[in-house]
């Protein structure tokens, strides 16, 4: 038996479970704010998700980016073929209307528009010559040495602000803009622009109607990825050019050397041989007549003047080019330098016979900046030249131009310097031509100083 206390109980345990008649108020629960907080952490899950995805997707884009450029500057040493395929890779990628790289430095006026990318509908902005000197667009860009983004054009007070600028925006139609610097070691190498303009599609935020800036964190992101590796191309073609240039003046070199070997081949044996059988007709005749004894002391010291002033211009010629001058630049009057050579050659050549010499450098042209007593002595070289190979009924013409008016040299022969005099002779070649071998001529050869032209740089 057992208690009745109990029993009561078992009873009463036994009515609730086996046979229950409602639910008791403990029981009963409200689902929604589980539910609500599921919704959420799947939510927060997928925007995860979601968000790693996007990630992903951009760093595999700048890889692939990254990796098609340093692909084309291993495959290539052609800077021109490597910003081609950066370029448009660049545009495709971001989706911009129009994308620009060009080389630049620091220092440079203005840039010639070559490498560009453009969408369907926008004019093309190559061979057009884009100022940097007073663009403070692009000064504030490489004063930043950082990524400058314009939103809107027409509110930016940089771009307003500016004349040449608001021209220049509204005739490639430029309603964003973007310019990117291409830095190395502090060193300007190049600049690349995106451009949104008029008519294309303003970019929209997935859920949301308003337009919002068109250069969003992905895009940023890409561009200052590829920005280094544009650069390292850049850097590339630079180090290309120096070395071909350096291998250039290294040529330059060896054939200036071989040219030297035979001029002084020709121009010491021909003064020795007469000191030599001056001399030795003094030694041999103790009876010759006075008068043809001055005469052979007369041609000894004048041929040995001419050696010493050969030792002089080959002295000359060797501090010039190990850098052993110094040169005074200043501002002088190319036509006084003309006229005070043209006063040394006839003091020196007061008792010989010369050629007319007309010279037709007036005022007008504008000054020059070089060393004075080193520019005229190089006028007086070539003169005394150009005497030596024009006859005496011949002419000389002494012309100077600007250099944008000089017409194209002659290989091997170095290009003139602003308002750099020529001598012109009548029915005579150029007494720098480049000698294959020594041979002798019925007038002694070029003096050495013709030589001291590329070495002052002019």
């Amino acid at each position: 038996m057992l208690p009745a206390e109990l029993g009561a109980k078992i009873a009463l345990a036994r009515q609730r479970l086996v046979c229950p008649t409602a639910a008791p108020e403990a029981v009963a629960a409200d689902p929604g704010p589980f539910a609500e907080r599921l919704v959420t952490h799947l939510q927060a899950g997928q925007y995860k998700l979601l968000k790693a995805y996007r990630s992903i997707a951009t760093k595999e884009r700048q890889e692939r980016l990254v990796n098609l450029i340093t692909r084309a500057i291993r495959q290539s040493l052609n800077v021109d073929e490597v910003l081609e395929i950066a370029v448009e890779e660049l545009g495709k990628t971001c989706k911009a209307c129009r994308c620009l790289i060009y080389a630049c430095g620091d220092g440079d006026r203005q840039v010639i528009l070559q490498h560009e990318y453009l969408n369907a509908g926008i004019s093309s902005l190559v061979g057009q010559v884009w100022q940097l000197e007073n663009n403070p667009l692009f000064q504030s860009t490489v004063s930043q040495e950082q990524t400058v983004y314009i939103d809107a054009v027409a509110y930016d007070l940089r771009v307003q602000g500016n004349r040449y600028l608001t021209q220049w925006a509204e005739s490639a139609g430029i309603t964003a803009w973007l310019l990117v610097p291409l830095v190395h070691q502090g060193q300007l190498l190049g600049m690349l622009e995106l451009h949104y303009c008029q008519g294309s599609p303003t970019p929209q935020v997935q859920g949301r109607s308003q337009p919002v800036s068109p250069w969003d964190r992905e895009d940023l992101s890409l561009v200052a990825a590829i920005a280094p590796q544009i650069g390292v191309a850049l850097i590339q073609a630079r180090a290309y050019a120096d070395l071909k240039k350096l291998n250039q003046q290294l040529s330059a070199l060896e054939q200036t050397r071989y040219n030297l070997t035979a001029i002084v081949g020709h121009e010491l044996r021909t003064p020795l041989a007469t000191v030599k059988v001056c001399l030795e007709s003094l030694a041999s005749e103790p009876d010759m007549p006075l008068e043809l004894r001055q005469i052979m002391v007369d041609t000894a010291i004048t041929d040995a003047e001419r050696l010493r002033q050969l030792v002089e211009d080959f002295l000359t010629l060797s501090r010039l080019e190990s850098g052993r001058v110094t040169l005074m630049p200043e501002a002088i009057s190319l036509q006084e330098c003309v006229s005070l050579a043209l006063s040394s050659l006839s003091a020196r050549r007061a008792a010989q016979e010369v050629p007319e010499i007309e010279s037709q450098v007036t005022e007008a042209l504008p000054l020059v900046r070089a060393d004075g007593e080193w520019l005229i002595q190089v006028i007086a070289k070539l003169l005394d030249n150009a005497c030596k190979f024009t006859e005496a009924t011949g002419k000389i013409l002494i012309q100077a131009q600007l250099q944008s008016q000089l017409q194209p040299q002659l290989p091997g022969q170095s290009a003139p310097s602003p308002a750099q005099p020529k001598a012109q002779k009548k029915n005579q070649t150029t007494a720098q031509t480049k000698p294959k071998k020594p041979k002798p001529r019925p007038k002694p050869g070029p003096k050495p100083a013709l030589n001291l032209l590329p070495a002052l740089n002019l």
